[in-house]
């Protein structure tokens, strides 16, 4: 046995898989006090090690208090965030290194600057405690250490985290435990969700997507859930979602209102909306539960149309005319030759997940300077709506569907038509009982082509959960504790500042790829690319887990003005660019 911690801490750096036969026989002060010093010295293949020690000893060194009680004050409160993906395996496949995609949540870890708050956060796999202590730093806080929680069910499948954890009955009671301990300043050996239950409000759960998973959890937990009634989830999809644009009279393209299960359906469904519209050149189809865009494929009508007048006829001099039978046939045979927004995606298994998931079909909309901007709100307890903000989203993949990133804040030439829609269309939802957070995504085209001061707005569908701008949004509030003006449009600081920002969780390249997060660590402070905390500027990186394998990381780059976010971004790729020799352009 070492002799002191640091000489425990010198021989755990040299051997890594002497940790857990180390630290079993310290005290739980002492466990603290050297993985505190390693937390500041690990490199990566020593942070190896951190994967195989039980997740009770690596939660307890990464935050938890110590054998000495210490009571928490009346107004302490616990969140647990449940960052899992529930949503279909073989969709979220498409994304490349989803397995991190968790990590796109860590932006709760920055409410900690609430001293009376405790979070727990759980993730699939362990964090790069490199990963960790870039947030925590960001926290600026001396009480971070013992009111940070971090558990892992040390589990790579594509099984929702969700399920895993429920999958563990162990580290429930372990989770609840922790929740208990946070509150009371110890918790006995075995915790029930009854036990949990009686903090009320003061211990509450946090998802990402909330399914009956996240609420089976929340139950177990015996904790508050912080998102929509489980019974008005269907709002959130994109049969609901359409619905309801139609009974609030928001625009919104043409198309159906019912879900469709077979390719039949799918065929005469698309022969209906043809000819219901015959001038439309494109239809797009939708999975209900595609995730960023991955789930949509494009047919294009030029080819149905080439098919069914290939044998052009007359007859007694009256031109022959097509029945909806030769239309529904064209379009089954062109299914097969959609443009499908997901790599290595193909009709054979698109169906599958039609019969599975669910679809739906509207008319795609064409125009020349289309523009994709989003609107975040929140329904109050009380019912109340509330805009939280506006993006243009920056769209990629095949014809433009895919979610790649966003700006803050969006065009004002629309942004009052879009706080006016997001209302009406926030009122209805709260009117069948959703609560929380929703988003709206809108497609803009300017009535003329190019002409950027008229737009006819169209509704396309609403994500009843976070989403792809939450991340960005909510790392912005927590760092400047600010608002969004309702009348602007324009982000204040606390300070009065307004703020900007551009996100993208890709920014990728090959070049990145066997980057270790120490070593973006280690770039971020060479060129002098981190946050400010006293400006208020700079950026903020996410998605650091999936640089190694992937070349891919997220970031938010956050200025005084629009100008001053985009130097920031470019900032940003040109330091990565310089250190990995990864292409770069102004």
């Amino acid at each position: 046995m070492a002799s002191s911690t640091s000489d425990l801490v010198s021989a755990i750096q040299e051997n890594p898989a002497v940790m857990l036969e180390a630290c079993s026989g310290l005290s739980d002060d002492m466990q603290l006090e050297v993985f505190n010093k390693l937390k500041k010295q690990l490199n990566y293949g020593n942070c190896l090690a951190l994967d195989r020690i039980d997740s009770t000893l690596q939660s307890h060194m990464l935050g938890q208090p110590s054998g000495r009680v210490v009571k928490p004050s009346d107004d302490s409160h616990v969140m647990v965030i449940i960052p899992s993906l529930s949503s279909d395996p073989e969709e979220l496949k498409k994304i490349e290194g989803v397995q991190h995609y968790e990590e796109r949540q860590l932006f709760h870890i920055l409410r900690l600057r609430d001293e009376s708050l405790t979070l727990i956060l759980i993730t699939s796999l362990p964090l790069h405690p490199s990963v960790v202590n870039y947030y925590l730093t960001l926290v600026q806080s001396k009480t971070v250490d013992r009111r940070f929680i971090l558990f892992s069910t040390f589990d790579a499948s594509m099984q929702p985290l969700s399920q895993k954890i429920l999958d563990r009955p162990i580290l429930q009671n372990k989770i609840r435990r922790a929740i208990v301990r946070a509150l009371e300043g110890s918790a006995p050996e075995d915790v029930t969700a009854e036990d949990v239950l009686k903090y009320g409000s003061r211990a509450r759960t946090v998802c990402f997507i909330p399914s009956t998973l996240e609420y089976k959890l929340a139950n177990t937990f015996g904790c508050e859930i912080l998102c929509s009634p489980e019974d008005t989830q269907f709002w959130g999809t994109k049969t609901g979602s359409r619905q309801l644009f139609r009974d609030s009279e928001v625009p919104h393209p043409i198309g159906v209102y019912d879900s469709i299960y077979s390719a039949q359906d799918l065929a005469l469904q698309l022969a209906e909306l043809w000819e219901s519209k015959p001038a439309m050149t494109r239809v797009v189809v939708k999975l209900n539960e595609g995730f960023s865009g991955e789930g949509n494929a494009l047919l294009d009508m030029g080819p149905v149309i080439s098919r069914l007048y290939a044998n052009y006829k007359f007859l007694s001099k009256r031109q022959h005319k097509v029945t909806k039978e030769e239309r529904v046939e064209s379009i089954k045979h062109e299914l097969q030759k959609m443009r499908f927004q997901a790599a290595n995606e193909n009709w054979e298994s698109f169906e599958k997940k039609i019969h599975r998931l669910g679809c739906i079909v509207e008319q795609y909309v064409e125009g020349q300077g289309k523009q994709s901007p989003s609107v975040q709100a929140m329904i109050h307890e009380d019912g109340r709506v509330e805009i939280l903000s506006s993006h243009e989203q920056v769209l990629g993949g095949p014809d433009g569907q895919v979610y790649l990133g966003c700006h803050f804040p969006c065009d004002p030439a629309y942004r009052v038509q879009l706080h006016e829609y997001t209302l009406k269309v926030g009122k209805l939802l709260s009117k069948h009982g959703a609560r929380d957070r929703f988003g709206i995504d809108y497609l803009c085209v300017p009535e003329k082509p190019w002409d950027f001061e008229q737009w006819n707005v169209f509704a396309l569908e609403i994500n009843l959960r976070s989403g792809g701008t939450t991340h960005p949004y909510e790392t912005l509030r927590q760092l400047t504790n600010g608002k969004y003006q309702f009348d602007s449009g324009i982000y204040v600081s606390e300070q009065g500042q307004e703020k900007y920002y551009i996100a993208t969780d890709n920014l990728q390249e090959q070049e990145y790829k066997g980057l270790l997060p120490s070593d973006l660590m280690r770039i971020i402070k060479r060129r002098g690319i981190e946050f400010d905390p006293e400006t208020q500027t700079g950026v903020v990186f996410h998605l650091m887990g999936a640089l190694s394998e992937f070349g891919k990381l997220g970031v938010t780059c956050i200025g005084n003005t629009v100008e001053g976010a985009h130097e920031i971004y470019q900032k940003t790729v040109k330091a990565l660019s310089d250190e990995t020799g990864a292409p770069y352009e102004e």
